[in-house]
């Protein structure tokens, strides 16, 4: 298979090929969950800033 791909892209064309699976590869690892994380402290602090708005509605009121 690896000479297949070598005789239709060529040499420089798979190495460019590889190094963009490499770097995807690396960029996911390091994700670990961060898009998870994040979302659930946005929602977090949503929610916190919602609490904070009826606070001073009854204050107010």
């Amino acid at each position: 298979m690896l000479s297949l791909y070598l005789r239709y892209l060529g040499a420089e064309a798979y190495e460019l090929v590889g190094f963009f699976t490499i770097l995807i590869s690396w960029i996911a690892l390091l994700d670990l969950g961060l898009s998870t994380v994040l979302a659930r402290e946005i929602a977090k602090l949503k929610n916190k800033v919602n609490g904070l708005v009826e606070l001073k509605k009854l204050r107010l009121a």
